[in-house]
């Protein structure tokens, strides 16, 4: 199971807003896939993106960085 870019970003965009600091913050810590880069604000949305971004954490690294072989193909 994977959880892809595109759908991760889209959550992350969804629960926080376009294009401010809080969401510009969520998207470097998912990027650089640090987790303590995520506790910065306390808020009830960003607590509920963070508890969804911990439940999928293990799945949100791309399979190139998991140690795939990289296929290019839609949707991989």
């Amino acid at each position: 199971y994977f959880l892809d870019r595109y759908h991760c970003l889209q959550k992350i965009e969804r629960t926080l807003g376009q294009r401010n600091e809080l969401t510009m913050q969520a998207v470097k810590a998912v990027r650089r896939h640090n987790k303590a880069e995520l506790t910065e604000k306390q808020t009830d949305d960003l607590m509920h993106l963070r508890k969804y971004l911990q439940r999928n954490w293990q799945y949100i690294p791309s399979p190139q960085r998991r140690g795939f072989k990289e296929i290019h193909l839609i949707g991989s």
